[in-house]
């Protein structure tokens, strides 16, 4: 029978619309809940809503709706038979605790959107865009928050909306404005967390356009929001070198063996042997495993057979090296100090904080995406995935979508690789994404060719062979959390973090945006140029050459891809690119004055005169008139003579005091400034032939004596 032929339901009496208000406010926590709406066409349309998976009695009732309901019917975060679970969303509450809050918060937060919901009449696509909005804010606030589990929706402040903002501005997508403010919609309606109706006031404002912007355009083909040249050569090479180094942890673990040990290794079964004690003061407890472990430790020399150590009694015994380096130490002072060096030393290799609850062993052992809770492994995903979006231009979905295996349920790296055949005769495999499409479409296969001589095909094979553990689902392994906060690397500690990655305005990138992956940077020949390269100084000769000639048709992954010369020459080629392409940003750019009288300017600034503050050359954005004091170097506005020399000097020791406190930091922040204002000083001694090199050392004198004084660097403004 039609649909016509149904008998007719009481909706109101059917639906789970009926909400009971607690003291608060706010309605009763409940699984689900349905929003009714009538198109122009007077179609009823219903969609229901859950927040909680369903369990097997809501799903029974849920069909038995569907199947009497009198229209069109959606769910959303709920699978119900004969649904594809592939194209369901995660219920809401599961999606936040997942990120790590409560599950009493996440109830609240589902009780908030009902709120919101109450008395609407929405469509499918509205409620959807309402769950999904409000999903990408507590992605965001999972990593501003310090301690998630402890969070409520009283501790969302102003400050957690601002950074919202401006990480949904940031973002290319057309949605990303929608996207803010649906989720500020939520909040708005319900007057408690409205922040006293001052949530209103954080919006998108329109950009000031600036003086002379500084756009690098190297090609027409690439657009105007692209990364630029700089910018994707340093993420070709911090993916490159995070994924060399994680996958070669995982390697270090499969390979090692009791025949690369010395011959008085600490084997886990092996007993102590009590040493006889010639001195006057015998210790209660000293034996041979005593000796060995205060040996290793007090050297660093041996760092690397103590992580042989933890390696193999993991490996072979299931054991933990640790526990007996600690067994030792409760009764060796010195033991326990040297154990404190060397976990910090562990942390200065890996990459983690000494006092946090990560050790080295959370890089050797490969865990499923949902046990990697610290998701450490989850960077070897995230950087190869990145790597395949650049170099086969796929966008994000396609790439995380590709399956583990074939149609055959063979291997997705083995698939059709006889078939295929290169411009050079070179054989390919063809693996393949998905691309969904708008209503009900089917998904669109997306074809990924890949030539097997390739180095990114030499990095899937290693993937696959050391790091997966799950072959039925996709081929990136993520954590369903990892992969929402994809744009920081996992998490506000993530990769960009340790990895970092500076923007042409002189600081770091805050966080990754792969519609912004120019998808012509890394095709081409890939073996052309530079397969002589040997070492780090003749990488950054042909990188000079290569930039300075404007021959950008080898780009960096042409030898960096075909290198293994590891970390080193991946330092050289970060710190070359830096230095020339980012040539014209860390120049002086303002005008010397060499007579004794001191110009006649519109503004006296900290390090020199400022012709017309209200136009900048420097292209931050400002309001009424510049105050970035930290730019005016390198700003065309500024004008120094004789009297300011002491003050560029005083600056530049400012700036190596912050170094010393973070060397990771500093080059991002700092470095450029740093060099403009040393670049100033050597203008003026250049420009003043008679007097200025005199004047510059008299400045130097005068300013690390303490006669000059200036106020602390704050960000870039003072």
């Amino acid at each position: 029978m039609g649909r016509r032929s149904k008998p007719p339901v009481e909706i109101k009496a059917e639906l789970n619309t009926e909400v009971t208000p607690t003291s608060e406010g706010l309605p009763v926590f409940q699984h689900f809940f349905d929003v009714l709406h009538t198109d122009a066409r007077k179609q009823c349309i219903l969609t229901r809503v859950f927040f909680m998976s369903p369990t097997p009695s809501e799903v029974e009732d849920t069909c038995k709706l569907k199947d009497s309901f009198d229209g069109e019917f959606h769910c959303v975060g709920g699978v119900l038979p004969g649904m594809c679970s592939a194209l369901v969303s995660t219920p809401l509450c599961k999606y936040i605790v997942e990120l790590g809050f409560s599950e009493s918060f996440a109830k609240d937060v589902a009780r908030l959107c009902m709120f919101s919901m109450i008395g609407k009449e929405w469509g499918r696509n509205r409620v959807a865009n309402l769950i999904s909005s409000l999903k990408e804010f507590m992605s965001c606030l999972a990593s501003l928050i310090a301690i998630p589990t402890d969070c409520t929706l009283s501790s969302i402040t102003y400050n957690h909306w601002s950074d919202f903002r401006e990480l949904t501005g940031s973002d290319s997508r057309i949605s990303a404005k929608n996207t803010f403010n649906t989720a500020r919609y939520i909040f708005m309606s319900y007057p408690p967390t409205s922040l006293n109706d001052h949530l209103k006031t954080i919006r998108f404002k329109k950009t000031k356009q600036v003086n002379n912007p500084n756009y690098e355009h190297t090609s027409e083909l690439f657009a105007d929001n692209a990364y630029s040249d700089a910018e994707m050569y340093q993420l070709l090479a911090v993916f490159i070198s995070g994924f060399q180094r994680r996958i070669g942890y995982l390697k270090h673990m499969h390979e090692i063996a009791e025949k690369d040990m010395p011959d008085n290794w600490i084997h886990p079964d092996r007993k102590h042997v009590f040493i006889k004690w010639a001195g006057r003061k015998r210790p209660k407890f000293y034996t041979d495993i005593t000796e060995l472990i205060a040996k290793w430790l007090g050297n660093e020399k041996f760092y690397d057979l103590i992580v042989g150590h933890y390696l193999l009694w993991h490996k072979i015994a299931g054991k933990d090296f640790v526990l007996a380096i600690r067994g030792v130490s409760s009764r060796n002072e010195d033991i326990r100090v040297n154990l404190v060096k060397f976990r910090q030393a562990m942390g200065e290799r890996y990459g983690f904080c000494p006092e946090s609850s990560l050790t080295l062993m959370d890089f050797h052992i490969k865990k499923r995406g949902r046990t990697d809770k610290k998701g450490v492994m989850h960077q070897l995903s995230y950087c190869l995935a990145n790597l395949l979006m650049m170099q086969c231009g796929v966008n994000k979905e396609v790439a995380l979508s590709i399956p583990s295996r074939d149609e055959n349920g063979k291997s997705i790296l083995k698939r059709l690789e006889s078939l295929f055949v290169g411009k050079n005769d070179n054989p390919e495999v063809e693996l393949f994404g998905f691309k969904n499409k708008t209503g009900k479409a089917r998904a669109k296969k997306i074809p990924i060719p890949i030539p097997i001589t390739s180095p990114l095909y030499s990095m899937l094979i290693d993937y696959e062979k050391y790091y997966k553990t799950d072959f039925d689902g996709p081929f990136f392994e993520v954590a369903p959390s990892f992969g929402r906060g994809w744009s920081v690397g996992g998490s506000a500690e993530g990769f960009l973090k340790n990895y970092p990655v500076m923007i042409e305005s002189g600081e770091m990138l805050k966080s990754l945006d792969t519609t912004k992956f120019r998808k012509v940077f890394a095709a081409g020949k890939l073996y052309e140029h530079m397969e002589n390269i040997q070492d780090a100084n003749q990488l950054a000769s042909q990188l000079r050459e290569d930039l300075n000639h404007g021959n950008l048709s080898t780009s960096l992954n042409n030898y960096i891809l075909k290198t293994s010369g590891g970390r080193g020459i991946i330092d050289v080629a970060i710190a070359t690119i830096t230095s020339e392409k980012l040539k014209e940003g860390i120049e002086f750019k303002g005008r010397i004055i060499t007579e004794d009288k001191m110009p006649k300017t519109k503004k006296t600034v900290y390090l020199c005169e400022c012709e017309d503050p209200e136009y900048p050359s420097h292209g931050e954005s400002i309001s009424n008139e510049c105050t970035h004091y930290d730019l005016c170097l390198g700003c065309e506005r500024s004008v120094i003579c004789k009297e300011h020399l002491p003050y560029i000097c005083a600056r530049i020791i400012q700036y190596e005091e912050n170094r010393n406190i973070d060397p990771v930091i500093w080059p991002a922040l700092w470095e450029d400034r740093w060099m403009i204002a040393h670049d100033a000083l050597d203008n003026y001694a250049k420009k003043n032939r008679k007097n200025g090199s005199r004047l510059v050392e008299e400045a130097w004198a005068s300013a690390k004596s303490g006669k000059v004084t200036l106020p602390p660097i704050i960000m870039s403004e003072i």
